[in-house]
């Protein structure tokens, strides 16, 4: 032990790093993210990945302490992705990166098992501090609360399925939803279907009863519920 004039001086204790992996299909919004966050020496990047199915595989190989991932990929995503994050690696805190603005959105990621919600739009100052609450809950040991909301009756749901059940909940029939969407009558009736084997409902006004009870029909602020896009069938 080192002294100084008699006095011992304690070695001084070096905590670890927070341990990040980066998830979006766009290159140069991860490369701003990690260069802001090389400037914070409590927090390091370990991995990067662009689809879903490769960040899963980052989850369960290297085991990080958060992971910052979009939920809305080109070929695979959704709110349905958070849970598939954290089946593989259960320690890991999720914090969500997104465009969507709307508080139904954020409700349902929050039920999937992610710890925060963040706009894409907002200065990294804020993104900065979701970290950081992060963090702490890591450190109070609080993952195990937020680990048995994984398995709620949203975490499965597809962001199609998400938009079909509030519209179901403001009232439209599925020929108005058809027309709205550019869909299919039959591909409505696919997602509705679905819908309801998750939500285990049976019919068209349990589903719309659940979407009431749960908030999916009041957004909570102007962002608008984001639209479906055209799919064949």
């Amino acid at each position: 032990m080192l002294r100084s004039e008699g006095v011992p001086i304690l070695p001084k204790v070096q905590r670890r790093r927070t341990r990040i992996v980066l998830v979006d299909d766009h290159a140069i919004l991860r490369d701003a993210v990690r260069a802001k966050l090389q400037d914070e020496s409590d927090l390091e990047v370990v991995g990067e990945a662009d689809t879903i199915d490769d960040a899963v595989d980052l989850a369960a190989r290297l085991h990080p302490d958060l992971m910052i991932t979009d939920i809305a990929f080109r070929k695979c995503g959704g709110v349905q992705a958070i849970g598939r994050l954290r089946r593989a690696s259960p320690g890991m805190h999720v914090l969500i990166l997104t465009q969507h603005t709307s508080a139904v959105w954020k409700r349902a990621a929050i039920s999937a098992g992610a710890d925060v919600c963040v706009a894409k739009s907002s200065p990294f100052e804020l993104l900065l501090d979701a970290i950081r609450e992060a963090i702490d809950r890591m450190r109070r040991g609080s993952a195990a609360g937020r680990s048995a909301r994984v398995g709620t009756p949203f975490h499965d749901l597809t962001p199609r399925q998400i938009e079909v059940l509030i519209a179901i909940g403001l009232g439209s029939s599925s020929q108005e939803l058809a027309k709205k969407f550019g869909l299919s009558v039959k591909t409505i009736y696919k997602h509705r279907s679905q819908l309801m084997r998750k939500l285990g409902l049976r019919n068209e006004a349990q589903v719309a009863r659940f979407a009431i009870a749960n908030g999916f029909t009041t957004a909570g602020d102007d962002t608008p519920a984001p639209r479906m896009h055209s799919d064949p069938g």
